[in-house]
């Protein structure tokens, strides 16, 4: 998610986050060393790569989300925090946070 992303509540708009440390492309080995990722939303929502119902996933240094979907999500300002687990670090690594505006999206309902 790039800074001043926006996500909308109940929408399906993927964001893709490339994972970088030191503003340097992971490795090929970094990439394929994590085992896991983290992203907490401010109090309200962690969605996480160990659950399969979460819409989050982790490939080839990429970090893919549908955090509209997530339930839970207020509309307004949130910061995510990005947390990065390897086989060296289990409890995990904070790897950097950003600002998400967060928007509840109106829809039409069904058959109006």
């Amino acid at each position: 998610m790039a800074r001043g992303e926006k996500i909308y509540i109940g929408a399906e708009n993927r964001t893709v986050r490339e994972l970088t440390k030191a503003g340097q492309t992971l490795t090929e080995d970094e990439k394929l060393a994590v085992l896991r990722v983290q992203a907490w939303f401010s109090d309200t929502v962690c969605l996480d790569t160990d659950n399969a119902t979460d819409p989050i996933s982790y490939d080839d240094g990429k970090v893919t989300m549908q955090a509209g979907l997530a339930s839970g999500l207020s509309a307004g300002e949130s910061t995510v925090y990005l947390t990065v687990f390897d086989a060296e670090h289990t409890t995990g690594l904070a790897w950097g946070s950003f600002s998400v505006e967060i928007i509840d999206w109106p829809k039409c309902e069904a058959g109006a």
